[in-house]
């Protein structure tokens, strides 16, 4: 079955096909986002027409509202896939019990909030969730990271920050004055060096005894 929105295919074989190209859109739109010269939303409209238009689809004349409502779609066509790392759910139970969790992301709370419900986790991020669309700052940048610290009740030094990318996720956190978890999952490290103060790790599994080390 494939879904449709405004006579746009939503799944066909030439989109399929085209996905690491929509992930390189979304690098490129990414970069203007994280730089403050488009709003979440307005880079989701940009990364939409631009696949669109790779795929052979005439966007020329595509609303905002039409852009908006395409990749609404396409996302919970692709959300209905999601699921959590087996490892994530028994770890954020255990680490619940005595530490504070937050989350602080480059996407919007609504969106956010969406992902997490759908794999099941949003009940562990339920109050403390800092996204840039709200905040005004995308990760790498210092400010978001504080302001995560914020929502928590804690101070920089006193919060460990795990996540997926160096650059944006490690390094960043480290230059906020946090303490940095590089969630190295694939082993791309491959004992090349990191920044000194982040820890690598290819689990979460990894992170409760670190935290205690």
């Amino acid at each position: 079955m494939r879904l449709r929105r405004n006579q746009l295919p939503l799944s066909t074989p030439h989109s399929w096909d085209a996905r690491p190209r929509r992930k390189q859109f979304q690098q490129v739109r990414g970069a203007r986002f994280r730089s403050g010269e488009l709003t979440f939303t307005e880079q989701r409209r940009e990364r939409t027409r631009r696949f669109l238009s790779h795929i052979g689809h005439d966007t020329s004349a595509m609303s905002d509202h039409e852009a908006s409502a395409w990749s609404a779609e396409y996302e919970a066509h692709r959300n209905a896939a999601w699921a959590a790392f087996p490892d994530a759910e028994p770890v954020l139970r255990k680490l619940a019990r005595d530490y504070r969790l937050g989350i602080v992301s480059n996407s919007s709370v609504d969106h956010q909030r969406g992902k997490l419900h759908a794999i099941g986790l949003l009940p562990y991020f339920s109050t403390a969730l800092v996204c840039s669309d709200q905040h005004g700052a995308a990760k790498p940048a210092p400010s978001i990271f504080l302001a995560g610290c914020a929502s928590l009740g804690l101070q920089p030094h006193e919060v460990a920050y795990v996540g997926d990318k160096y650059t944006l996720d490690a390094v960043g956190a480290h230059d906020a004055g946090l303490h940095p978890y590089w969630l190295d999952r694939a082993n791309t490290n491959s004992g090349q060096g990191t920044t000194d103060g982040i820890r690598v790790s290819h689990s979460l599994v990894e992170l409760p005894p670190a935290l205690i080390s």
